[in-house]
């Protein structure tokens, strides 16, 4: 089992990781759920967000962007037209980035927009989650004839986790293989 760790001050490294020089690194769209049934399901997707950004920027190297992770403090999901105006900057972003990482284990209406937008851009898509894999290969497939820039990666579990199983260090179950040891 690979042991994933996070530091004290893990949140404040993910905040000034686009403080520093970027020069020859890629950046990645992180593709993950947010709007949710409930406040707590809501605020764990946001969690989930910022917890794939840190990984991704921590172990797999690139600049990490997941509007998500923090729009919902500036504007309502749960306003129509607000809810919009974060879409459209979202795709913005996406376009704006060398590859998606489509994380975590469920795929919602947002994130199946996003996909179709990447593919539509012929951005990289890497998905961490065999049965979301799936899903998103009949998407691609339906949407574009030929795309070949989809790819299972299932060297980086936790990519593929949901929150709540993150910090459990996933002992309650899942796909995960990772273990994420947390600050004392």
């Amino acid at each position: 089992m690979k042991k994933v760790s996070l530091t004290e001050n893990w949140e404040q490294e993910l905040l000034l990781q686009f403080y520093k020089p970027a020069s020859g690194r890629q950046s990645a769209y992180i593709c993950s759920p947010l709007h949710a049934e409930g406040y707590e399901h809501f605020l764990n997707n946001m969690y989930a967000a910022r917890f794939y950004m840190y990984y991704v920027q921590h172990y797999l190297g690139y600049l990490a962007r997941a509007p998500h992770a923090y729009l919902p403090l500036l504007v309502n999901d749960y306003n129509l037209l607000e809810r919009e105006l974060a879409f459209s900057f979202d795709l913005d972003l996406l376009e704006y980035s060398d590859k998606v990482l489509v994380c975590g284990e469920r795929l919602s209406h947002g994130m199946a927009a996003e996909i179709n937008y990447a593919v539509d851009h012929h951005k990289q898509i890497e998905v961490f989650h065999p049965a979301l894999y799936e899903k998103i290969k009949d998407i691609v497939e339906k949407r574009s004839e030929g795309y070949d820039s989809l790819e299972w990666n299932n060297a980086h579990p936790l990519l593929g986790c949901l929150w709540p199983q993150i910090l459990a260090g996933n002992r309650e179950g899942g796909d995960c293989h990772e273990e994420l040891l947390l600050p004392r």
